[in-house]
């Protein structure tokens, strides 16, 4: 999954006025994400490919959170996006996180990513994911780009 120069981009149409539209995030902090989620009790429902308005397909197939490429998005659903807040949630709340961020920033030195950075993030994703429904997909990035 490491794509040295990629971040994944999370977009949505934010309901609420003022409501926040995209969230990015280095390839190697999304695997982090996800694994969190797994470990604090979230269930994903998998992921769909983003249809075209015009599509025919009632149900779309299950698949993974693996990033993608942009013309191929993927959705997560409202309750599959909130479901995954609260884990993280439970994540911040944990006296492991800091072990397992820890480890995580050991393992990502190249990245030059900072405990507090890692666990910033962690509190943004749950927030944005709070949020609902949301598409995502891999893309070349600068450094900055990365949350």
């Amino acid at each position: 999954m490491r794509n040295p120069g990629h971040v994944v981009r999370l977009y949505r149409d934010a309901a609420e006025q003022h409501g926040r539209d995209l969230f990015a995030c280095s390839v190697e902090t999304w695997a982090f994400l996800l694994e969190l989620g797994h470990t604090f009790g979230w269930r994903p429902h998998g992921t769909t490919y983003e249809l075209p308005s015009n599509s025919k397909i009632e149900t779309a197939a299950r698949r993974d959170y693996e990033p993608g490429a942009v013309a191929d998005r993927k959705l997560i659903t409202a309750d599959d996006a909130i479901g995954w807040a609260r884990a993280l949630e439970l994540a911040l709340d944990s006296p492991h996180l800091a072990a397992m961020i820890q480890a995580r920033a050991k393992d990502a030195s190249a990245d030059g990513s900072d405990a507090q950075a890692i666990s910033n993030s962690i509190a943004e994703f749950a927030q944005y994911a709070y949020g609902g429904a949301f598409t995502f997909a891999r893309e070349q990035g600068a450094d900055s780009a990365k949350v």
